[in-house]
């Protein structure tokens, strides 16, 4: 009797080169005969069986089947392999090892072309990057080549690692840059921050996220986590808001190292001739940031007590780069049409009312110890402080130049220094709801 078999949904190219074998007992592995490859190509299973289908040869591989291929090891419940066709359809506990390149690909379905080393995985797939901080890649349908070590998660895809977790509709991975990308509408989470755009890029240094790139229509929503604390005799510097006129070196290319800071502060607003277009009173996003409502909560120990946030960085611009220092956002880079917000917390992880908004070309946020500690606004900066309540100080001001600097410390806003350019204005918060009333009124119209 002639036995047909339709073996999948991808008839890609050649596979096995094996023989035809009767029925065997079992733990007698059966050889291909010469391998298309110059790796050899093994299969082995409790009972082996070998029949023609049309003009194929089908060799049946049926409990415990155990295929190798050069770094490759394939294990599953049953196979069949398919010589003419050249790949093989495996069922039922699927499990591909490849000890040399370090990761694993696990389904319930799948199929195998030795040619062109390709795995097909679907039916719950999975692939582990394995390691001290394994990284785990999910999607309704995998594609792995076990040979340039690049794969696929088409619909569904997520990926999940010790310090950030993704989703999006595809993801590709490059596994020799260490690099996933993932497209349609991505979403990165770290605790409640959340960064999303067109395309994600996550780069990885053993297993850890080194950095997270989102390009087209990126924002960003970064709580700063509550850290260790500073040393004492950190060192000082004036505590002020100034407005300073400088064409030398740009404040940018300090560095968080060298910012110093009084015990007391002392917050001054130096005398500054109003502006003949009052200022709105703040930078407001076009759109809100869509970001999805459900919070997935990634990095905390378990048994580990959090730490209240110290602070909210809301941001969007045409590219967010965020570089990771020991699994924490040490760096966030706003770039292309670049507007923030940055809200200090409490010790309790509650707004204080202290806000200061801003855009430019480029925005640049440091973080230290689980601390927004400075930002700098470059190219055509604009940056509106909004002091916190009851501070003895109720007016809004607005600062513009070439580049604006802005220092924190205890979870408030010490300083903001604008170098080129310098201008600036200081409103009441009723001149400023009204100046806001006023630029409502006249985008709607009435």
């Amino acid at each position: 009797m002639t036995h047909k078999f339709i073996y999948g949904l991808f008839p890609f190219v050649v596979f096995v080169a094996a023989t035809l074998a009767p029925a065997r007992p079992a733990d007698e592995a059966v050889e291909t005969e010469e391998p298309l490859e110059d790796e050899p190509y093994h299969v082995e299973a409790d009972v082996t069986e070998g029949y023609m289908s049309g003009d194929e040869q089908v060799l049946h591989g049926i409990g415990n089947v155990l295929i190798t291929h050069g770094d490759t090891v394939i294990t599953c419940d049953e196979a069949w392999s398919y010589e003419k066709e050249g790949n093989a359809v495996l069922k039922g506990n699927v499990r591909l090892v490849n000890e040399k390149e370090n990761y694993v690909l696990t389904s319930q379905y799948g199929e195998y072309f030795e040619k062109t080393k390709l795995a097909v995985a679907s039916k719950g797939p999975k692939l582990v990057l394995t390691g001290d901080r394994p990284v785990t890649i999910t999607g309704d349908i995998m594609r792995m080549n076990t040979e340039t070590e690049e794969g696929e998660a088409a619909g569904n895809a997520h990926v999940v690692s010790k310090d950030v977790e993704a989703f999006g509709e595809t993801l590709l991975y490059f596994g020799e840059e260490e690099r996933v990308e993932l497209l349609g509408t991505p979403v990165a989470w770290q605790g409640d921050s959340r960064l999303a755009g067109d395309k994600l890029t996550m780069f990885f240094v053993d297993e850890e996220v080194d950095r997270l790139l989102v390009e087209g229509n990126a924002r960003v929503i970064y709580f700063a986590e509550g850290g260790e604390e500073e040393e004492e005799g950190a060192g000082t510097e004036e505590e002020s808001l100034e407005i300073v006129e400088d064409e030398g070196e740009s404040e940018a290319a300090e560095t968080i190292d060298g910012i110093k800071e009084e015990e007391e502060p002392v917050f001054e607003i130096p005398e500054v001739e109003t502006a003949e277009e009052p200022a709105d009173g703040g930078i407001a996003f076009d759109e809100p940031l869509d970001f999805e409502e459900s919070v997935v909560e990634v990095g905390a120990d378990e048994g580990e007590e959090e730490e209240p946030p110290t602070g909210r960085v809301e941001a969007s611009g045409d590219v967010i780069d965020c570089l990771f220092d020991e699994g924490q956002i040490e760096k966030i880079y706003i770039i292309g049409s670049a507007r923030g917000a940055f809200m200090p917390f409490d010790e309790l992880g509650r707004e204080t009312g202290e806000q200061i908004d801003s855009s430019g070309d480029r925005i640049t946020v440091y973080t230290r110890e689980g601390e927004v500690k400075k930002i700098i606004v470059e190219g055509d900066a604009v940056g509106v402080y909004h002091p916190a309540e009851g501070v003895g100080r109720e007016g809004v001001t607005r600062t513009e130049g070439d580049t604006i600097s802005v220092y924190m410390r205890d979870q408030e806003i010490r300083r903001i220094v604008v170098h080129g350019h310098a201008r600036g204005s200081y409103f009441t918060r009723e001149a400023a709801a009204e100046e806001e009333d006023k630029a409502e009124a006249g985008e709607t119209g009435s």
